[in-house]
C-alpha cells in the first residue's frame, strides 16, 4: 500500500519546467540600406501619325474589292457599280480585259486543230489573274502586259471614238428632226390663228 501511495504521490508532484534556451541573436550586416532605384522613363519622341492621303485611304479601304475584280466575271459588276474608287476602277478595268481574254480563250480551245492556242491562252489568263489578285490585295498597281497597251492604245480608243462620233451624229439628227417638227407645228398654229382672225373679222362686219 505504501508503495502505491508513493507512486500516486509522485504523479501529483509538479515537475520542474525547463527554462527555454535563449534565441541566438541575429547579427545584421553593417551595410547602409540603399533606396530602390527610380523607374526608368522612356523619353524618346514618339513618331507623329500623319493623316492618310485620299489615295492611300482609297487603297487601304478598297484593296480587297479591287482584288475581287480578277475573279472572272466579278469585274463587270465591280466596274459598273464602284465608280467612286479610282483604285477599284483601275483594277476592275484590268479584270475586264482578262475576262474578255478568257472568253476568247475558251472559244479558241473549243475549235479543233487550234485548241492548243486556246489552252495556252487560258494558262496565261490564270497566271495574270492570280498575279493581279495578289498585287491588288497588297495595295499595288497592276497592268496586264501587252493586252492593256493593245486595248487602251489600239482598238479600244478607236471604238470609243467611233461610238462618240456615232452618238454625236445621232444627236444632231434627232435635234434636226425635233426642230423641223416644231417649225411645222408653229406654221400650222399660225395658219389656224390667221383663219380664226379672219372668221372673227367677218362676224364683226356682219
Amino acid at each position: 500500500m505504501n508503495d502505491d501511495q508513493n507512486i500516486v504521490g509522485n504523479d501529483n508532484i509538479e515537475q520542474p519546467v525547463a527554462n527555454p534556451e535563449p534565441s541566438p541573436e541575429v547579427n545584421m550586416p553593417d551595410q547602409p540600406i540603399t533606396p530602390p532605384e527610380p523607374p526608368v522613363v522612356d523619353i524618346t519622341p514618339q513618331p507623329i501619325m500623319t493623316p492618310l492621303s485620299p489615295e492611300e485611304k482609297d487603297i487601304k479601304l478598297n484593296s480587297q474589292i479591287a482584288a475581287a475584280s480578277y475573279v472572272w466575271f466579278l469585274s463587270v459588276p465591280i466596274f459598273i457599280f464602284r465608280k467612286d474608287s479610282p483604285f477599284i476602277q483601275r483594277h476592275a478595268r484590268q479584270g475586264l480585259y482578262l475576262f474578255f481574254f478568257s472568253i476568247l480563250s475558251w472559244f479558241l480551245a473549243s475549235i479543233p486543230y487550234i485548241w492548243w492556242i486556246g489552252f495556252f491562252m487560258l494558262i496565261m489568263y490564270m497566271f495574270f489573274a492570280i498575279r493581279g489578285f495578289i498585287t491588288a490585295f497588297n495595295g499595288r498597281a497592276f497592268t496586264v502586259p501587252f493586252l492593256t497597251d493593245y486595248l487602251e492604245k489600239g482598238i479600244v480608243p478607236e471604238i470609243v471614238q467611233q461610238a462618240r462620233d456615232f452618238t454625236e451624229q445621232k444627236k444632231e439628227d434627232v435635234s434636226k428632226i425635233i426642230r423641223n417638227q416644231v417649225n411645222e407645228e408653229n406654221e400650222t398654229l399660225n395658219q389656224i390663228s390667221s383663219q380664226v382672225h379672219d372668221v372673227l373679222d367677218d362676224t364683226k362686219k356682219e
